[in-house]
């Protein structure tokens, strides 16, 4: 992976290996200041996304991630956040103007 030795992959445990295919997408969104992750529905984009996140956080390449999704994901991907990134901190923003404040100022990784 761009900017990560084989001691800093090593130090982390996932909930299953990745796949070839995930692994270069994960190694490319790694690599890259931009990029759009895409392809066929059912192939891991969530899982590739979140062991990025993973791993720059853990190399303090990245301190904060903002996910943007549709209401009807939110619980799929805080489900696959604590499996796949159990480590990191999440705050959801939802509910009233009060609400999202108070989640908006809370400390979180994602």
């Amino acid at each position: 992976m761009a900017g990560l030795n084989a001691l800093d992959q090593n130090r982390l445990v996932w909930a299953k290996p990745l796949f070839p295919y995930q692994q270069l997408g994960v190694d490319r969104l790694v690599g890259s200041k931009s990029l759009l992750l895409a392809d066929e529905m059912g192939l891991g984009k969530t899982i590739q996304a979140i062991a990025a996140i993973r791993l720059l956080n853990a190399t303090a390449a990245n301190q904060s991630c903002l996910i943007v999704m549709p209401a009807g994901l939110l619980r799929q991907w805080r489900r696959q956040l604590r499996d796949w990134a159990p480590e990191l901190k999440l705050s959801t923003v939802v509910g009233t103007a009060t609400e999202r404040a108070t989640a908006w100022a809370a400390r979180a990784h994602v």
